[in-house]
C-alpha cells in the first residue's frame, strides 16, 4: 500500500532514492506525461511563439511565458501549487513560467519541433518536486516554483544569454508570413529561411 511504499523509500540511501525517482520521472514524463503536455505546448510553443517570433528570442520568450503563467492563475488562486499563499502564488507562477520559457523556446527553435518542449514539460511535471525543497520556509520561498526555483532559472537564462546572446533565430516554420518572407512551399522559401536561421544561430 501507499504507507509501505513510503516506508520503503525512506529506508533507501538518499542518492539511490533521488536517482530512482528521477529515472521514473524521465520514463513516465517522457512518454505518458508528454502526451497531455503536447496539447499545452502546441498552443504556447507552437502557435503563440510563432506569432511572437518577429519580436526576437528574448521578448518572444518572456512575453509568451508571462501569458502562460497568467493562464495558470485561476488554478493557483484555488490553492494549486501555492496553497499557503494563493494570491501571491499567482504572481510567483507567472514569474516562474516567464523565466522557464527561454529554455522551452530554445528547444522549440533549435529542434524545429514542439515535441522536445513537450517531453521537457512532461518530465518536469512528472519529476519528484519534493526532492527540490529546502528545509523551512514557505511555498513562496522553497520548491521549483518558489524563490529558490526562480533563482536557478535566472542562472539558466543567464547561461543561455552568455552562450547565444540575442542571436537565436526562429526555426523556419516559426517565421510568420506577415514578416514578408516567402512561404515554405514557395520557390526559394525553404533555403532562404534556413539561411536566415543559420546566420543568426
Amino acid at each position: 500500500d501507499a504507507e509501505a511504499s513510503l516506508r520503503a523509500m525512506a529506508a533507501m540511501p538518499p542518492l539511490r532514492l533521488v536517482l530512482t525517482l528521477l529515472a521514473k520521472a524521465v520514463l513516465v514524463g517522457g512518454t505518458v506525461n508528454a502526451l497531455p503536455s503536447f496539447g499545452e505546448e502546441a498552443g504556447w510553443r507552437g502557435w503563440l511563439l510563432g506569432e511572437l517570433s518577429p519580436l526576437g528570442f528574448w521578448p518572444a520568450s518572456f512575453l509568451s511565458g508571462a501569458m502562460w503563467g497568467l493562464w495558470h492563475a485561476p488554478l493557483v488562486l484555488q490553492g494549486h501549487n501555492f496553497p499557503e499563499h494563493p494570491v501571491a502564488g499567482a504572481a510567483m507562477m507567472t514569474a516562474f513560467c516567464t523565466l522557464l520559457s527561454p529554455c522551452l523556446t530554445l528547444l522549440r527553435w533549435k529542434s524545429c519541433s514542439v515535441w522536445p518542449a513537450a517531453v521537457f514539460h512532461g518530465v518536469f511535471n512528472g519529476s519528484p518536486h519534493g526532492i527540490y525543497f529546502l528545509c523551512g520556509g514557505t511555498d513562496l520561498t522553497v520548491g521549483p516554483c518558489g524563490l529558490t526555483g526562480l533563482a536557478i532559472l535566472g542562472c539558466v537564462d543567464a547561461a543561455i544569454a552568455c552562450r547565444y546572446g540575442g542571436g537565436v533565430s526562429p526555426a523556419p516554420d516559426d517565421v510568420p508570413l506577415a514578416q514578408g518572407k516567402p512561404a515554405m512551399g514557395s520557390a526559394g522559401g525553404r533555403g532562404a529561411l534556413f539561411d536566415d536561421r543559420s546566420a543568426g544561430s
